[in-house]
């Protein structure tokens, strides 16, 4: 339980950090989700697979944390407070 737990948090710590990269950064991380997929002519094995379908459901996740604070940012204003210098 201890486990589900921490990988839970991990992946919602890796989600905000994704949310902070560039468009062609995220679009990195779904070209090593694909790169760790199974190769031609390789034995597909389900953990690798599903492994690779959870890192492109995070970058998905991360843009959709990105269009949320993206939105709030028009509506509440930046909320970075250095960008009101």
């Amino acid at each position: 339980m201890q486990l589900q737990i921490r990988v839970i948090a991990l992946e919602n710590l890796m989600t905000a950090l994704l949310a902070d990269l560039s468009d062609r950064q995220l679009a990195l991380v779904r070209e090593i989700a694909a790169y760790i997929s199974p190769r031609p002519g390789y034995t597909l094995h389900r953990l690798t697979v599903h492994a690779a379908s959870r890192m492109v459901s995070l970058a998905e996740a991360a843009g959709q944390l990105r269009k949320l604070r993206s939105d709030k940012e028009v509506l509440d204003g930046p909320s970075d407070p250095e960008s009101l210098l």
